[in-house]
């Protein structure tokens, strides 16, 4: 229970929305100014983190970036959970995730799936970002009138299936060697 109170209270403070943007534009600006050596050669950083600090205080104060942050992030644990449990489901079914991208000599991918799959999941997670930040309403949605929303997770959930029912059944037979 204190727990939530204190995230609660941190969340009214500005915590999420300000603090930890600052934070972290300060970090990527004061490492690509260190890295850079903008300022010259010599030791710089305390004059690199007051420009890294001043710059992003106007990022954060300016834009509404940490709003934009705290929906990516949490875009992403939830697509990183999903994709989990789709790992955990297919261990379920008997397939053996190091195994199946395992590599062969020279880093080829000895499954034959393991690419499709690869190419599968990135499509997956792409259509999935889209559509939950927004990007698709915004975009994609103009130039496809005709076809709803539910029409198109119906046939991506269909070709999921599709895809895993494929992987699941033809996992167990080896390719001829010649």
């Amino acid at each position: 229970m204190g727990m939530e109170i204190l995230v609660g209270n941190l969340n009214t403070l500005g915590f999420y929305d300000f603090f930890l943007p600052f934070l972290l534009f300060v970090a990527i600006i004061f490492g690509l100014l260190q890295k850079n050596k903008v300022f010259g050669e010599e030791n710089t950083k305390a004059i690199d983190g007051i420009v890294a600090m001043c710059v992003s205080f106007f990022v954060i104060n300016y834009t509404p970036i940490g709003l934009y942050f705290s929906m990516l992030f949490a875009i992403g644990a939830s697509i990183i959970g999903a994709i989990l449990v789709g790992v955990i489901i297919l261990g379920m079914v008997g397939i053996d995730m190091g195994k199946f991208f395992n590599s062969g000599e020279g880093g080829k991918l000895d499954n034959k799936y393991a690419g499709p799959a690869i190419a599968g999941v990135l499509l997956v997670v792409i259509g999935l970002f889209l559509y939950a930040s927004g990007l698709y309403d915004k975009f994609i949605k103009g130039y496809v009138p005709s076809i709803g929303e539910d029409t198109i997770i119906t046939v991506v959930a269909i070709l999921f299936v599709i895809v895993v029912f494929v992987v699941i059944t033809g996992a167990g037979k080896k390719a001829p060697t010649s």
